[in-house]
């Protein structure tokens, strides 16, 4: 998925040297893709989506909402 995601330019990276001569790599998502925003927004609804979906049914007990015949 990185892969994907740098391929298409929603993640920058940027190697820098540190004072003690280490290579480090920065990555940030690119403000200035809109594709960015467009992962944002699918990512923010799959999450609700799957919280809603598993967490919900995590939560409630199946064995008390059913229906009884008395």
């Amino acid at each position: 998925m990185r892969k994907l995601l740098k391929s298409v330019g929603v993640i920058q990276t940027k190697e820098i040297n540190d004072t003690f001569k280490r290579k480090k790599t920065l990555q940030r998502l690119n403000p200035f893709n809109p594709l960015t925003y467009i992962f944002i927004l699918i990512a923010l609804i799959v999450g609700i989506v799957m919280f809603g979906i598993i967490g919900i049914k995590n939560e409630i007990n199946l064995d008390d909402l059913k229906f009884k015949w008395k």
